[in-house]
């Protein structure tokens, strides 16, 4: 009798949409569950890019950090990501940017770095030309 192995595709975590604020001049990400800040006053290369944040009942978010994230280059320069952790846990995040999102795919898919590990299949964002071209308020 054979056994067939099933390849296990990764379940974004977190996944969020690229949002203005309501007087246009900032930027943020969200989704119903949680919202994330760029830190755009950023003095330390130790201070996170991204903060992820809960949303509390009233849709605000929480005072406590849900997970921080910073921006990476791969080795190669062809690949943007996100490299963090949960807060609470500890637990390793990475998180892909697709500067293609739109109104039904997110900007940023966020999983555990654990989950990604065991996936047979190869997770990764090929960044184009056209992706490298920066949005004048976003850091990444």
């Amino acid at each position: 009798m054979a056994t067939q192995t099933q390849s296990t595709q990764p379940k974004a975590i977190i996944t969020l949409w690229k949002n203005k604020s309501k007087d246009g001049k900032k930027t943020y990400l969200s989704n119903k569950a949680f919202i994330g800040f760029y830190n755009t006053k950023k003095q330390n290369p130790k201070e996170p890019d991204l903060q992820i944040y809960a949303k509390g009942e009233n849709g605000k978010a929480e005072k406590e950090e849900t997970a921080v994230l910073w921006c990476n280059v791969s080795k190669d320069g062809k690949t943007k990501y996100l490299s963090g952790y949960l807060k609470k846990t500890k637990e390793k995040l990475t998180g892909f940017i697709n500067n293609k999102a739109d109104d039904k795919i997110p900007y940023v898919n966020i999983y555990l770095s654990e989950e990604l590990g065991k996936s047979n299949k190869k997770v990764t964002k090929k960044v184009t030309k056209e992706d490298v071209v920066a949005d004048e308020d976003l850091p990444f």
